[in-house]
């Protein structure tokens, strides 16, 4: 173990001329975080600088890597966000930090590093193909054509009627318990139930499977997800079922973890599932025995990214550490937020020290000026901005937002008593989520490379993922191995046997990137269908299973219609709409937080379905108790998160029947009643 560390006055001197504005320094809380090296929790507020303080303390450790004993440092947080952060800020004045033994990434890319790559390398004998939603949907599609051998044709048939009725053929998922493999709905599900579906048949004359031919179908779904699993192409949830198998298997690889990370850091503790909570507990604190110093960095009034209750789930350490004073909010913002917050220990409360000190405001719409909500707050921004309390600058972000964007159904939408954003503004649209190595239709590869580094050689990269898909499409096999290729796989196998066609689809590929840079999609689409029959043919294979993927059109997105739009602009400057997810760490000038219509709570007149109605008494100046219902502690959750995203202005949006009945006694003190009302002038 090395020997123990004094961070001294000099020290976080210098991290706080690298880290912040000329003449800032650290305060006292984020002082005694910065010293502190042994494990505990940091429960921190929105924009209390977590991050900031996190990366002076790696700054200053980093003088000290690697640790005598050849130990290091693990930081992981539950997005690429803060690890982004991280890394702009520190690369460039940390020597060790970004190398062995030391190690920088989310929890997905450390699970697989360390865990479920190594243990399925030693069961399968090669590398994953992937590790993704996407193409494990691709494969669990493709199996269902194909099922595994070994059973009965009445046997197919059951467990892939099975399947298709429960609509589980991608997210069923493998757990291992004392060592027994069980099936369950969903990575921290409860048990998958066998049980014959219904479908149209009257309940007089269903019958169920008899226990026999339900062992049946639970023995063919083993093998079935054994089979995409054995063939390298994994979900992201699998890894947290090998990193259980490797533990279980051999548990030494505990201890040498822990061994080689002497203190580890996890950032955004509260977005973590229980599944990822429950597998760092078990590696780095260890029932308390662990020689790793573990610190859980979070807010656990923003765990809106979970789907468990993290008051349940995040049990406080004996050492918990606070930083109580936001530099992002102002007192008005803080005292607002402070009624949202679900979790207070020791009598915790947000101090707001931001500036300036503007009221937030209440804005009311009926049903004929819903629409015309954002253009009310865009004149209330230009009248501040008229009056020097807000100013435009580079950093400047005027954000709408909603917790529930989009109706699933058309039908709903407009409906005067269940709004979403969109009913507010009827151009938003969600933005496509692709992923970079599998696409819903051939075009998305051809447009959809990474943006952040549009070279030669990531367009090359997603052109291969595009033939890729369609050699998987065909079940096309690398026959050293009977695995589908990679991309490395694939032009090595060309390289070595087929060296003409090599040569050739290399020429292919560069002058394809080179057209996919000008965006000559439509070319490079038709002249790689006409060059697919003779890659194909090197395997024996032809256009078959993929053609109807190859005839898949782009689905519509916000670039492709001009008449869709996420943003607004009224006065001369923008206003972006978005979910209340979506901007959940970041920070912004003004924001509106549009009310939305959720799952209700009871029946009829009396049914709670926004958050004016669910948290009335919150908006009242009355605390959360903490024994509220699962839809108040969402609502919470989410109004907690959506109202401390501004530094200068917070609104809110709700009906006027809402108001009426449920927040007409707010305190005129704290909040700024304004009428949606685009002729009235606003008055201060």
């Amino acid at each position: 173990m090395p020997a123990a560390i004094n961070i001294l006055d000099e020290d976080i001197a210098d991290a706080e001329k690298l880290l912040l504005p000329a003449g800032k320094t650290f305060d006292a809380e984020r002082r005694t975080f910065i010293r502190c090296l042994e494990t505990s929790d940091l429960q921190a507020v929105p924009g209390s600088g977590k991050t900031t303080a996190l990366m002076a303390k790696l700054q200053i450790l980093d003088r000290y890597l690697p640790f005598a004993d050849g130990s290091g440092l693990l930081v992981i947080s539950h997005t690429n966000a803060a690890i982004d952060e991280i890394n702009g800020k520190l690369r460039p004045y940390c020597q060790h930090l970004f190398s062995y033994p030391n190690f920088v990434g989310t929890i997905q890319t450390f699970v697989d590093q360390f865990l479920a790559i190594p243990y399925f390398v030693n069961r399968f004998g090669a590398r994953p193909i992937s590790i993704e939603q996407s193409s494990y949907d691709d494969a669990a599609s493709r199996f269902m054509a194909a099922p595994p051998k070994g059973f009965t044709q009445q046997q197919h048939k059951m467990a892939r009627h099975f399947l298709i009725a429960s609509n589980c053929a991608a997210t069923f998922r493998f757990l291992l318990i004392n060592g027994e493999l069980k099936l369950v709905t969903q990575v921290g599900g409860p048990e998958l139930k066998i049980i014959k579906p219904r479908g149209n048949t009257l309940p007089k004359n269903y019958k169920d499977w008899t226990e026999s031919e339900k062992q049946a179908v639970a023995k063919w779904l083993k093998a079935f997800k054994t089979r995409i699993l054995s063939d390298g192409i994994l979900c992201y949830d699998d890894a947290y079922f090998l990193a259980s198998c490797y533990l279980h298997r051999i548990p030494q690889i505990k201890s040498l973890l822990q061994s080689r990370f002497r203190y580890v850091f996890v950032d955004e503790m509260q977005d973590m599932g229980k599944h990822q909570y429950d597998l760092l507990e078990q590696l780095f604190f260890d029932g308390g025995k662990s020689c790793s110093a573990y610190q859980r960095i979070g807010d656990r009034n923003q765990a809106i990214h979970s789907d468990t209750e993290v008051e349940n789930v995040w049990k406080d350490r004996s050492l918990v550490l606070t930083l109580a004073k936001s530099h992002r909010l102002s007192a008005s913002t803080a005292k607002v937020v402070g009624y949202f917050a679900l979790n207070k220990p020791n009598g915790f409360e947000i101090h707001g020290l931001g500036s300036p000190d503007i009221k937030p405001h209440m804005l009311i719409y009926e049903n004929d000026s819903r629409t015309s909500v954002v253009k009310r707050f865009s004149s209330i921004l230009a009248q501040l901005i008229r009056k020097d309390r807000i100013r435009i600058g580079p950093d400047t972000l005027f954000k709408a937002i909603a917790w529930n964007c989009e109706w699933p159904d058309a039908e709903e939408t407009h409906a005067p008593t269940k709004l979403r954003l969109v009913d507010f503004c009827p151009t938003f649209t969600r933005l496509l989520q692709e992923s970079p190595i599998n696409h819903n239709c051939p075009q998305s590869y051809l447009r959809n490379f990474d943006s952040k580094a549009p070279t030669l050689g990531t367009i090359e990269k997603s052109i291969v993922n595009l033939i890729l898909k369609i050699l998987r499409l065909e079940d096309v096999r690398n026959q050293e191995n009977a695995k589908h290729f990679t991309g490395p796989s694939l032009l090595k196998h060309l390289r070595e046997n087929h060296d003409q066609h090599y040569n050739e689809l290399k020429l292919k590929l560069y002058n394809w990137s080179v057209a996919a840079l000008k965006g000559r999609t439509p070319q490079i689409l038709d002249e790689l269908k006409q060059e697919l029959p003779e890659i194909l043919s090197v395997f024996g294979k032809e256009l078959c299973n993929s053609m109807p993927f190859l005839a898949e059109t782009p689905r519509a997105s916000m670039t492709d219609d001009p008449e869709v739009t996420n943003t607004l602009n009224f006065d001369g400057f923008d206003i972006e709409l978005g979910s209340v997810h979506s901007v959940k760490g970041r920070t912004h000038t003004a924001t509106l937080y549009l009310e939305s219509y959720f799952q209700k709570d009871g029946n009829g007149a009396k049914a709670k379905s926004y958050e004016s109605q669910r948290l009335a008494d919150q908006f009242l100046m009355n605390a959360l108790t903490g024994k509220e219902g699962l839809r108040v502690k969402q609502s919470a959750k989410m109004v907690y998160v959506g109202f401390s995203r501004p530094t200068h202005l917070l609104a809110f949006a709700v009906h006027r029947d809402r108001f009426t009945q449920y927040l007409r006694d707010l305190d005129p003190s704290t909040w700024q009643i304004v009428e949606v009302n685009p002729e009235h002038p606003y008055a201060t």
